[in-house]
């Protein structure tokens, strides 16, 4: 019997059992309710015992995931700040996008390379910053184009250069961004390359003036090897043209006295009357030699050739005043002289072409090199024969402008120059001629020759119409390029 129910009885009956039958069977059920109650209690508390382990094993486990979760947080935090040290300390701009395109995250450098400014970094709206952008951009529309199709093939990765608009240039990359196997996002990195952009302009231009001066330099040596031959050949020739010019002159004082002696002969023949066999004779072979025509022709012919001499001598003289070997020094040069003499060098490519009208003003002499100027008379020349088509007209014309100025001007009714043509005409190589035509170097070699005498070439030109070079000098070229 369960203890409780021993202790209430004897408490209630002496002798510690009731006396009728329903007492003891009410006794006995509730003694059996407590036992059970005891075995239920009992189990219970090993439940809780157990449910307690439980509970400490697993609170045990969740203070070592919470431990080890803060220290991965600690670690991912320091990985951020890591990454984001070194993003905001690296030069280029870099700046990730979505999926969809909008920028989620960028670093110090994008901020100052596209200059954005507080109020639009405080709020942060991918509108306004991209609106902020797109007016830095030299080509807004293509930067959303490829921005848009960079967004439609998210696997496509490519690098380009962009241009803004005050001037700097930006080498722009754009990279998939990946988590796992899967994208998600761009990566875009901005690289300011102006000043290497700068650079290689400055090496072009450098390199096309170490062209430009090496065509110089060949030319002048080519001008002056032509130079030392038109010296040589117009000793060689002179002394010949000298021996046939002075034959030639004694040779028509010789034919003259023979005619004078003929014409005595003819007066003689009034005494022969007494000999008409030697008058017919006479007769006869004066018709057969034709006395009067032999007589003009002769006089003609010495005349002639008199006059071929003296065009030899002239040519050669030309052509040693056009290359100048001896005077490749500054000195006072007539420039009328020099465009004369230019005339005759290249007279052979000029008289088919075109009619040349010279129309000379007053011009002073000019401090000049005067066989680089003849260079750039000739260069002009041969362009403008060149230019015209069939049979046209060349026009020269000379001036001057306030005693300090002089000017000489070529032009032509030929083809012109096409618009597009003309801001390069001036550039080493550049040419509009066939293949085999031309060098591209004619006008290069004149425009730095007449900016080496401080002087400038002005160019007008119209298609169908034709051509105007003006060749601006000053008279005194050493002391303009002294100050």
């Amino acid at each position: 019997m369960h203890a409780l129910i021993e202790q209430q009885l004897s408490d209630c009956y002496a002798a510690g059992v009731p006396a009728d039958e329903a007492t003891r069977r009410f006794i006995q059920a509730v003694n059996h309710a407590y036992l059970n109650a005891d075995k239920e209690h009992a189990r219970l508390a090993q439940a809780l015992q157990e449910s307690a382990v439980e509970l400490t094993r697993r609170n045990t486990d969740l203070a070592s995931q919470l431990e080890e979760r803060q220290r991965a947080e600690q670690q991912l935090e320091g990985l951020l700040l890591l990454l984001g040290t070194t993003l905001d300390s690296s030069a280029d701009g870099i700046v990730t996008l979505s999926q969809d395109g909008r920028i989620r995250r960028f670093n110090e450098s994008f901020v100052q390379m596209w200059c954005i400014p507080d109020e639009i970094l405080a709020f942060w709206r991918h509108d306004e910053v991209m609106a902020h952008i797109l007016a830095q951009v030299a080509a807004p529309e293509e930067f959303l184009q490829t921005l848009c199709e960079l967004i439609d093939h998210p696997e496509t990765e490519r690098s380009d250069i962009l241009t803004c608009r005050d001037g700097r240039v930006f080498e722009r990359r754009v990279r998939r961004q990946p988590l796992g196997v899967a994208g998600v996002g761009r990566v875009l990195s901005f690289r300011d390359i102006s000043a290497q952009v700068r650079a290689e302009q400055e090496q072009k231009a450098l390199l096309a003036r170490l062209q430009e001066a090496q065509s110089q330099l060949l030319q002048s040596e080519k001008m002056a090897a032509i130079g030392q031959l038109a010296a040589g050949v117009a000793h060689e020739i002179n002394n010949p043209i000298g021996f046939v010019s002075s034959n030639l002159s004694t040779m028509q004082g010789y034919v003259e006295g023979v005619f004078s002696l003929l014409a005595a002969y003819g007066e003689a023949e009034a005494y022969l009357v007494q000999q008409p066999q030697l008058l017919a004779r006479l007769a006869q072979h004066k018709q057969e030699v034709d006395l009067e025509y032999l007589r003009e022709d002769l006089a003609s012919l010495l005349r002639e050739s008199r006059e071929g001499v003296a065009r030899i001598r002239q040519i050669v003289q030309d052509l040693k005043d056009f290359s100048r070997p001896d005077q490749a020094t500054w000195q006072w040069t007539d420039l009328h002289a020099g465009l004369d003499s230019t005339l005759n060098i290249v007279r052979n490519e000029v008289k088919y072409k075109a009619e040349v009208v010279r129309e000379y003003g007053a011009m002073p002499p000019v401090e000049c090199v005067a066989a680089q100027l003849n260079q750039v008379f000739m260069n002009l020349l041969i362009n403008a024969a060149h230019a015209i088509e069939g049979q046209g007209e060349i026009r020269l014309r000379t001036g001057q402008a306030d005693g300090q100025w002089v000017w000489v001007e070529i032009g032509d009714n030929g083809a012109g120059i096409a618009p597009e043509h003309l801001p390069h005409i001036f550039e080493p190589f550049f040419t509009t001629k066939a293949p085999g035509k031309g060098t591209g170097l004619g006008l290069s070699i004149s425009h730095g020759i007449v900016r080496k005498h401080g002087g400038r070439i002005e160019v007008e030109s119209e298609p169908g119409v034709g051509t105007r070079f003006r060749i601006w000098l000053p008279v005194n070229a050493a002391q303009n390029l002294a100050m």
